[in-house]
């Protein structure tokens, strides 16, 4: 991969940097960290014969070796973590995007466990739509809650609407005969029946 130096490092004047994990510098026009291992290589190297240099003549992962240099590779890993993070350019979703934090079977159980249930809530209003991980799950949850709280929101407003135009009687009236009157609630509809039965029974001495 050939790439161009930055703006930034042009203005500057810069055509490598330093790896700083390594510590070497690097042309910028060479890196590629697309095509590194993402292993731990030791490397043996060799003669090639006179005036040809040197070749690889081994290489091989030393991942599970436990050589110390590992717990040196690490402790730098998460100062380079830090120190970006600082900078704005790594987040914590980022890393946890690429690195899942590690659950024990128990937890593992009681978030699948609480998945279910949610699903389960859920199936009135999605069907047999499943939804597989905790976040997705708890975002609808939370989305058919606040739903159903600007609708109860929504009836209040109504109701309040209702009782003002009751305050009098010609209103009353022609609500109940009106085509908003399909829209109350059965109860609603049962109250406003009885009261203009009272006030009927009222008026002709009953």
């Amino acid at each position: 991969m050939f790439m161009e130096p930055s703006s930034y490092f042009m203005e500057n004047g810069f055509n490598q940097f330093q790896c700083p994990l390594c510590g070497r510098s690097v042309s910028i026009r060479k890196f590629d960290p697309t095509e590194f291992d993402d292993d731990v290589n030791g490397i043996r190297f060799e003669g090639l014969g006179y005036g040809r240099g040197f070749g690889v003549a081994e290489k091989g992962s030393i991942l599970e070796s436990g050589d110390p240099v590992l717990a040196l590779i690490g402790d730098r890993v998460l100062e380079i973590s830090r120190f970006l993070m600082d900078a704005g350019i790594l987040t914590q979703s980022m890393i946890a995007s690429h690195i899942p934090v590690l659950e024990s079977q128990a937890q593992v159980d009681e978030r699948e466990e609480l998945i279910d249930d949610i699903n389960a809530a859920l199936k009135p209003y999605y069907g047999d739509e499943a939804f597989e991980n905790l976040f997705d799950a708890s975002k609808a949850l939370l989305d058919q809650f606040l739903d159903y709280e600007e609708e109860e929101n929504k009836e209040d407003d109504e109701e309040v609407a209702v009782d003002r135009s009751f305050e009098d009687d010609d209103l009353h009236d022609s609500y109940i005969d009106s085509e908003n009157f399909e829209s109350l609630s059965v109860l609603d509809k049962e109250i406003l029946l009885a009261e203009r039965k009272e006030e009927e029974e009222y008026e002709n001495g009953e």
